[in-house]
């Protein structure tokens, strides 16, 4: 269960890339009307063959609206970025987690190689927008400070465009946030495009404000900076990650600790960046703290943004004490046409609906879960199986995913005009059947924020916080 893409580009579309013309990718190529509708037309017919979640939050009706909307209301040309920002409003309707939209891989592969993106990591806190790391070689921005606006749109004109065409499950809006916290360059190009420089308004004090020319850089001069200036500030998949890295242990005998960090479940994510079996890291790790006889284990699942649903289960049969069960049912669409999901929906049979033996040697002390809202997917599913069997204390924000039903095994169709990439899940994930569906992911018993202040001082308050409460 894979939920970002790789960028595994084909080679047949690199050599497009270096052939095409430059003016294909910016805003000069455009598509009519008849191709944009064949467009939403193709996906609004693939998501009925195999979307199981379609109508979780919305009914058929709603979907059918806003389908009929879009066909209608794309009555003029539009760019591949028009395209993308017009077709993307269905995500807010939808709200699936695990359906996602790229701009066509071609546009990606050249816009990394050639264009210019946004030099700042960028940090959303109570609706404001601030500098959390800047990567442009303008120093009249200083970490901490808050943006008023980008190129003459406001930071909540920005944010609330970004987060109303962005995935999410429900009506839990912390995954999309925790992603544009760490992904915002990224995003923010594939709704405002790429320009070359960015006219910034900056609060500096209480009420002095000042705009302030940046120049936008090449996603390579971005990586290089942030490798040399922050190393160590910031680790999610695709930045500064390293061999070895994907899953750590740090054993702190004096205060009885052990605190382990697992930064994916995908194993190929780990065996290809971070060198590292899921499996067999874990065992060696487990054994590690048992032989250091600690009495108090923190797993940190932040910024986990899923992965492969065994791993998951063989972490959770080293740290509960009785045997237990991930995931209740999955479903698939058997019936495209069907107005509800139960009508739509059929059981599926499936790996991980076992009941699971907890191990023998499996820790026996006092466990504090780490999560927030890039806690997603399979981290979600461990999540809410920590919390249903009653094994410890969670802190930090709500996970990303919904604790009771999700989806995943995603399907990527290409859109026949626009090359628009979309994911498609094709299975549905029930936690919890006997549990109501509120929309939300699991919410901790201590629920610790972070703050701008503290971020840019390079502290981490949600693990001084559980350090306190274990001390305590």
């Amino acid at each position: 269960m894979n939920y970002l893409p790789k960028n595994k580009i084909k080679r047949t579309l690199l050599i497009f890339v270096i052939c095409c013309p430059i003016f294909c990718f910016g805003q000069k190529a455009s598509y009519s009307p008849v191709q944009i509708r064949e467009d939403i037309q193709y996906l609004h017919k693939y998501l009925k063959e195999k979307h199981p979640n379609l109508y979780l939050y919305a009914t058929k009706i709603q979907v059918d609206s806003v389908f009929t909307e879009l066909v209608e209301s794309a009555d003029s040309s539009m760019t591949a970025l028009g395209i993308y920002n017009h077709i993307t409003k269905l995500l807010g309707i939808v709200k699936d987690g695990h359906t996602l939209f790229f701009p066509s891989d071609v546009m990606l592969e050249y816009h990394n190689s050639h264009s210019m993106f946004f030099p700042f990591k960028l940090f959303f806190q109570k609706d404001r927008l601030y500098v959390e790391l800047n990567y442009s070689s303008n120093n009249e921005i200083e970490n901490g400070i808050e943006i008023l606006s980008i190129n003459g749109v406001s930071s909540a004109q920005i944010i609330n465009f970004c987060l109303e065409r962005m995935m999410r499950d429900g009506n839990d809006f912390n995954y999309p946030v925790w992603i544009l916290n760490n992904y915002f360059a990224e995003y923010y190009s594939y709704f405002y495009g790429h320009p070359n420089e960015f006219f910034i308004e900056v609060k500096a004090g209480d009420r002095l404000k000042k705009t302030i020319k940046v120049d936008g850089l090449p996603k390579s001069a971005i990586r290089e900076i942030r490798s040399k200036k922050y190393p160590d500030r910031v680790r999610v998949r695709g930045i500064n990650q390293k061999e070895g890295d994907g899953i750590l242990l740090n054993i702190d005998t004096l205060k009885n600790t052990a605190i382990l960090t697992i930064r994916d479940f995908d194993s190929d994510i780990l065996q290809e960046i971070h060198k590292q079996d899921f499996k067999k890291t874990i065992m060696a790790m487990f054994y590690q703290i048992r032989q250091s006889q600690v009495k108090n284990l923190i797993i940190d699942l932040r910024g986990n943004q899923g992965g492969n649903l065994e791993n998951g289960i063989y972490l959770l049969s080293n740290i509960l004490k009785d045997n237990f069960k991930v995931v209740e049912q999955f479903y698939v669409v058997k019936n495209p046409e069907a107005a509800t999901e139960t009508e739509r929906n059929k059981i599926k049979r499936a790996k991980g609906k076992a009941t699971y033996t907890t191990d023998s040697q499996a820790f026996k002390g006092d466990i504090y879960l780490l999560v927030d809202g890039g806690s997603f997917s399979n981290s979600g599913i461990v999540s809410a199986t920590f919390r249903h069997y009653k094994r410890g204390k969670i802190i930090g924000e709500e996970t990303g995913g919904n604790k009771n039903v999700i989806c995943g095994w995603e399907d990527i169709i290409t859109l026949p005009h626009s090359r628009i990439s979309v994911h498609i899940p094709t299975r549905q994930l029930v936690i919890r059947e006997k549990d109501k569906n509120d929309g939300h992911g699991l919410i901790p018993d201590f629920i610790v924020m972070p703050t701008i202040n503290e971020l840019i001082k390079g502290r981490d308050e949600v693990m001084d916080f559980t350090l306190k409460l274990i001390q305590d």
